[in-house]
């Protein structure tokens, strides 16, 4: 199950999950936190778990089909990590593999907030940190194995000087992060497959080029993810197989 699947991966984000994801991250990120003795605070960021399906394509690359991210209201939260809850994962994924089994536990997402827009690109603050990779690897044998973690994704959010209509969903990056604005914010998804490299668990790499993340509700329809045929002569032909 964990070996790592050298035909690639495709992630699609449904319109359901985008939303979430969105949300979540810009609640954590602009809106003060109630806390103890009045220490309120913004710019943290937020956790949660993500549901769907995996399927194996018919070009043998994995797909994972993301159909609802659900934000841990018991993670602790700070301006630079977020701690999550196990008994909250278990919980959750129990409740619904008993009444909506459907929905199969993937994994999580988690949120990088930073200041402004050229702090978060000079640090490529939209890829996973040495931290967040050493949490996988550190956790992998009593906690994500047993939970069936398979898929990573990585909410980043930063503040532009002034909105900005003109932009490339990829902006040249590798097709695993998707970029776009929110009135003037910009915000980057980033996707990481998950795979067992000498008994450890291992997310994909940043710039990993096997790694395909697709948001339709965002992008639209962008190119074919399997050959469709076409149109020819009053007939509909079917791509070769």
């Amino acid at each position: 199950m964990y070996q790592k699947n050298r035909k690639g991966y495709l992630v699609v984000l449904s319109e359901n999950a985008l939303i979430s994801l969105v949300l979540s991250s810009l609640e954590a990120y602009a809106i003060e936190k109630r806390g103890a003795r009045g220490k309120n605070r913004k710019g943290l960021e937020t956790y949660g778990s993500i549901y769907g399906q995996q399927i194996l394509l018919a070009d043998g690359r994995t797909l994972f089909r993301v159909e609802m991210a659900q934000t841990d209201t018991t993670a602790r939260q700070t301006t630079e990590s977020v701690t999550f809850s196990e008994e909250a994962i278990s919980l959750k994924r129990a409740a619904l593999a008993a009444y909506w089994p459907h929905l199969d536990y993937l994994g999580d997402f988690h949120s990088h907030p930073y200041a402004t827009l050229q702090e978060a690109r000079s640090c490529e603050g939209y890829y996973l940190s040495e931290e967040d990779r050493a949490c996988l690897t550190g956790n992998w044998k009593q906690l994500w194995k047993d939970l069936r973690y398979r898929l990573g994704l990585l909410v980043t959010v930063a503040p532009m000087k002034r909105a900005r209509e003109s932009l490339s969903w990829w902006d040249g990056k590798a097709l695993n992060c998707l970029q776009f604005n929110i009135g003037n914010f910009r915000l980057w998804i980033s996707a990481f497959c998950v795979f067992e490299d000498s008994g450890k668990g291992r997310y994909t790499e940043d710039h990993d080029e096997g790694v395909e993340l697709s948001a339709p509700a965002l992008t639209g329809l962008i190119g074919e993810h399997s050959p469709f045929g076409r149109y020819k002569n009053g007939a509909f032909v079917l791509a070769a197989a």
